[in-house]
Parts: structure tokens; sequence; C-alpha cells
């Protein structure tokens, strides 16, 4: 489910549930974690006009599971290169709710960690994060194309949110407004579940060579946690 609104002249607030197997929760995880590969897999268009991420880079990894990155993004001509810095911060709750969360804004800019924009280059202002948690069993996304309800115990809920200032916005024609909020967004999302997908089947070569080197000091971590978080699902039905 993908809701999406304009705010005002400046800012595009999005927001998409979809509640997936509990398998697929630590490869998507390791999806948002390996922030140097998200250019790999974002969709970039060159038709009808250009627009995707060219770049995303690491600028601080600040624990095992928060970091700053910055991702570069081509809009079509002509608009200014855009780029956003994001400050990700995870949040574990699990013992007391069961969930886990993931807290992402824009930091101010020191010059140092966070480097000023380029000249040419706009920076958006990001503010946005995830929540995964049980899925309720009543949620509409567990309904089939045959009306048929399914059963949410077995499915966790990933929430996103994300707004987006853009000092600019009100300048883009609606056509491409309507092209990012209409298909690159869903497609956007649409990969990110597939590329979980491809992990969890070892198609995704790159992915799991960085699992694998980060395995000792970060995903045995996360399978634990997560383990902890479905004992604690199982434990308050």
């Amino acid at each position: 489910m993908i809701y999406y609104k304009i705010v005002n002249s400046t800012n595009l607030m999005t927001r998409i549930e979809t509640p997936i197997p509990p398998s697929l929760l630590v490869p998507l995880l390791s999806v948002l974690n390996e922030t140097e590969l998200y250019s790999t897999w974002l969709p970039y268009y060159k038709k009808p006009f250009h627009l995707g991420v060219s770049s995303s880079n690491k600028l601080q990894q600040q624990n095992r599971v928060s970091q700053v990155i910055k991702v570069e993004v081509d809009v079509p001509w002509p608009f200014a290169k855009r780029e956003v810095v994001i400050d990700a911060v995870a949040l574990d709750d699990i013992e007391e709710t069961g969930r886990i969360a993931l807290r992402m804004v824009t930091p101010k800019s020191d010059g140092d960690i966070v480097p000023y924009p380029k000249k040419g280059v706009l920076r958006q202002e990001f503010e946005g994060g995830f929540l995964f948690l049980k899925c309720p069993s009543d949620h509409p996304s567990l309904v089939d194309k045959n009306g048929k309800r399914g059963e949410g115990e077995d499915k966790i809920l990933v929430y996103f949110f994300m707004s987006i200032d853009d000092k600019k916005l009100h300048l883009f024609p609606q056509a491409i407004i309507n092209f990012v909020t209409r298909i690159v967004i869903g497609k956007a999302w649409d990969m990110f579940l597939h590329v979980a997908e491809e992990i969890k089947d070892g198609k995704r070569p790159d992915h799991s060579a960085a699992i694998e080197e980060k395995k000792e000091v970060l995903y045995n971590w996360v399978d634990e946690r997560i383990d902890a978080m479905f004992e604690r699902m199982k434990s308050a039905e």
C-alpha cells in the first residue's frame, strides 16, 4: 500500500506499508544496511528523461547499525542535481514492544563528516524512517484479489515514511511529479523487496560478499536480535 501527498509547494510526503514473510526480514535489513550498493539496484530512468540515483556513499559508520550516508540523484534538465544526506539510527525496542525502528533525518552540514553541498547541487531535507512489527491480522494488504483475508500472525509489517523538502519543488512540471509519485516510488519499493528476495536466494553476490565480510561484527548479531523479536511476538499472542 503506497500513499503520497504534496503537502505544500516544497514538500512531498510518502507512506508505504507492506507485509512480508519472517524469512525476508534479515535480507531486507541487509539491503538497507549496505548503503554503498544502493546505486546497483535503485531504478535509474533514461526515458522519458534522466532521473534516478547516480551514487550512494557512506560518510560515517557510527556504530554497527547506524550510519550517515549521502545519495546523489540526477533529475531532468534544466534542474540541478539533487543530493540527500541521511543520518540513519537503528532503534531496538524488541524487549518492550517487539519492534525494530530506523530513524532517518538530514543532519546539519559541518564541513567535516557532513560536507557542504557542491556548487550546482541542491540538497534536499529528508525526514523519515522504517518500522518493523507484527502485522495486524486485519491489515488491508492481507486481502487477496478474490477478497479473501489471510492470516497476519505469520507476517511482519514493514512501515516506511518519508518527507522530502525541496525548495524548487513547485518549479517542476506536473508530468515529472506524476512520474515520481506514480511510477518511481512504487518501482523503487518493488526493487527493494525484489533485491531482498534475491539475497535470500543467494543471487546477489555483492550483497552476499558484504554480509559475509560483516558476519562476525554485524549480521550474526542481527540474526540473534531477529530471533528475539520473533520470540517476543510469539509470547505476546
